[in-house]
């Protein structure tokens, strides 16, 4: 794993926490290649071990890894619909996230503490008419 490039004649702005945090679990890729390009420009490169697809990830808004962290592929399809996040292949994307997606699940979920705050999160959410009728839509 390369971890960046960057261009050191431009300043570049440091990476929001969540950013960071995604950044790390992307570290963890088993499968094919994936390049993120910040907003600031930085180029960050990250390899599995196995073969699978290459994918790119721009992008475009750091508020994106906030969405998709916090709401997984849900915030991940609306942070593209609201162009927080481009690629040029979307499907070569989402090929090589499912191929990786139990690794990251597990780095997630894995541990005991993960477990306990997902269930307790989901636990906590309300079923209510507003909700589900946005979760329709």
């Amino acid at each position: 794993m390369k971890p960046f490039e960057a261009d050191l004649t431009r300043p570049v702005a440091p990476v929001p926490r969540a950013g960071r945090l995604l950044l790390a679990l992307l570290s963890r890729l088993r499968y094919g290649s994936l390049r993120v390009n910040s907003p600031d420009g930085v180029s960050f490169f990250f390899e599995g071990e196995l073969p699978g697809p290459s994918a790119s990830l721009d992008v475009i808004d750091w508020r994106a890894c906030g969405e998709l962290l916090r709401r997984g592929d849900v915030g991940f399809a609306e942070g593209y619909i609201e162009r927080l996040w481009d690629t040029e292949d979307l499907a070569g994307l989402i090929t090589l996230a499912a191929m990786n997606r139990a690794g990251v699940e597990r780095a997630v979920y894995g541990h005991w503490w993960g477990q306990v705050l997902y269930r307790l999160r989901h636990f906590l959410r309300a079923n209510t008419r507003t909700g589900s009728r946005r979760n329709i839509a």
